[in-house]
């Protein structure tokens, strides 16, 4: 780890103006929010109505994530309050980034590099988190380095913690990357290693204590925990699927980009752990202990982040495999002094130039891959001033003024959005049988069964949720529900006992078709009475 040059203004400096033009980039290029966005969003919604995390809905143990957001629902409705908050996060995280890195590789310019590598991967706005929480713990832990000291401890272990409030895996992976470092950093002396990682607990405590006391109240934790499990069975079938090939490397594509970077990630950790093991004599200690925490935090991201599809996991390893390159990239500089000195000349070239391929390689396929040139295009910057006025100006238009419809993550919004908005009333739930929570955002009603969205085949699908999803219905007013007609038996198949509570209660009125082709049947609870009817095709509303 090395000491940058400066004050801590002009330290600072660098990572702030950066941080302010990653946000404006990450604004102004982006596109609408992802479908998996509003599953967030729908949590927050929740949230807003009045209802309880655990006690009232299902969360799977990602707190923070949704609190943030129904802040920023609280005073500004709409996807663009959530695409502020969400790029500032990510700006944030690449400012951090460019501090980190420098002081990883002891160079401004790479620095800079990995910042940019980070923002230009194109991380997802959903996945913020993933990005921003291992860049912070460096950044604290180097600090701890530095100069070491109780606070800084306490600073540290809060993070950890908040990280697990973020997703409750992350704090997991942030955790282990800390033990390695606090470990390595008092490797000499097991009483100051005690110290510290007990200073870390308590630090950690202080936040984590009131979260466990509430889920203890609401749910219980054995409760909270198997619903964790619950939602995992979700992804559990994309760990091994559609991963690249290598023969896929040779194509000047996207797929090929995709092998790159998917394999250059997997070297980055390889080459990490041989460069930690070879030099060990010529890394100071410090060195050694934050270069070991970001590959133990690269090594825990790798197996259960970087899944399919991986085209869009990649981008949520941005952070940390942009502090791991940065650090190899370091070490190539050292090597070049050393090749200067005229030690070991033949590895030292071969180091040299491994770094110039290795950096080439990184940012060709970003570049590729998440079509930079488009997302500049997109800002209006080409157009100068009034070009990225412009822009904002309709980034802020179509996501502050509802129905926000130009914000719909697929094509154009259904007129059903604006029929359960019109028809039902605010406390009523909306049960859809498909994954699309955007339904339920979009149209301001809650989401019923206690679930944002169904996870079919094997998500929450035990006779005991299904239970649970019929207490919550039973105690809800669910006057319309949406059924996917072409998923539908994926659907019964995995929830026979909700599926027979449905077909027994609800009868179809309407039918319409989305950007798959999929039909969708929109159905009203049998005795209710409308009190008129909606569009011109007559639809039953203003249920009583």
């Amino acid at each position: 780890m090395y000491d940058l040059k400066g004050g801590r203004v002009t330290v600072w400096a660098v990572p702030i103006l950066f941080g302010v033009l990653a946000f404006a980039f990450r604004a102004l290029s982006a596109p609408d929010l992802a479908n998996d966005h509003y599953m967030t969003l729908g949590w927050a919604q929740q949230v807003l109505f009045g209802e309880w995390p655990e006690r009232d809905f299902v969360e799977p143990g990602m707190p923070l994530s949704y609190l943030l957001s129904a802040a920023a629902q609280y005073f500004w409705p709409g996807p663009f309050s959530e695409l502020v908050l969400t790029a500032a996060m990510l700006a944030a995280a690449a400012g951090i980034t460019t501090l980190v890195a420098a002081r990883l590789s002891g160079s401004w310019i790479i620095g800079v590099f990995a910042a940019c590598f980070e923002l230009a991967l194109n991380p997802r706005f959903h996945s913020f988190h993933k990005v921003l929480t291992p860049v912070v713990a460096i950044l604290l832990l180097q600090a701890y380095a530095r100069v070491p000291s109780r606070v800084r401890l306490l600073w540290l272990g809060a993070w950890v913690v908040i990280a697990a409030l973020f997703r409750h895996d992350l704090g997991v992976y942030i955790g282990l990357a800390t033990v390695v470092g606090l470990l390595l950093l008092h490797a000499d002396n097991w009483r100051d290693s005690a110290r510290a990682l007990g200073t870390t607990v308590a630090g950690g405590a202080i936040i984590f204590l009131p979260y466990a006391a509430y889920v203890q109240w609401a749910v219980g934790w054995r409760e909270h925990l198997r619903r964790g499990y619950e939602f995992l069975q979700s992804d559990t079938h994309q760990i091994f699927e559609g991963l690249p090939a290598l023969a896929d490397i040779a194509q000047w594509n996207r797929d090929g980009a995709v092998a790159l970077l998917f394999f250059l990630v997997h070297g980055t950790l390889v080459a990490m752990i041989a460069t930690l093991v070879l030099r060990r004599r010529h890394h100071s200690r410090e060195t050694r202990a934050i270069a070991a925490a970001v590959a133990t935090a690269l090594a825990a991201f790798i197996p259960v982040i970087l899944r399919e599809p991986v085209d869009g996991r990649l981008t949520d390893l941005a952070g940390v495999a942009a502090m791991g390159m940065a650090w190899l990239l370091g070490e190539g500089i050292v090597a070049e002094r050393e090749a200067s000195r005229g030690q070991r000349p033949v590895l030292t070239i071969v180091t040299v130039l491994a770094s110039v391929l290795f950096a080439a390689a990184a940012g060709g396929s970003v570049w590729l891959l998440a079509r930079v040139g488009e997302q500049i295009d997109n800002t209006g910057v080409y157009a100068g001033r009034r070009g990225l006025e412009d822009t904002w100006r309709d980034l802020r238009d179509r996501g502050t003024i509802w129905p926000w419809a130009r914000s719909w993550p697929s094509r154009e919004l259904p007129q059903a959005v604006l029929y359960l908005r019109a028809c039902t009333s605010a406390d009523d739930a909306v049960l859809l049988t498909w994954p699309a929570p955007e339904y339920n955002f979009f149209s301001r009603r809650r989401f019923a069964a206690g679930h944002v969205e169904f996870l079919p085949p094997s998500a929450f699908t035990t006779p005991l949720d299904q239970e649970q999803m019929l207490g919550w219905l039973q105690r809800q007013r669910v006057p319309v529900i949406l059924t996917n007609r072409d998923r539908y038996e994926e659907f019964a198949r995995a929830y026979p006992s909700v599926a027979s509570y449905l077909a027994g209660r609800y009868e179809g009125f309407g039918e319409f078709t989305i950007y798959d082709g999929s039909r969708i049947t929109v159905s009203a609870q049998r005795g209710l009475t409308p009190s008129r009817t909606w569009g011109p095709e007559r639809w039953p509303c203003g249920f009583q």
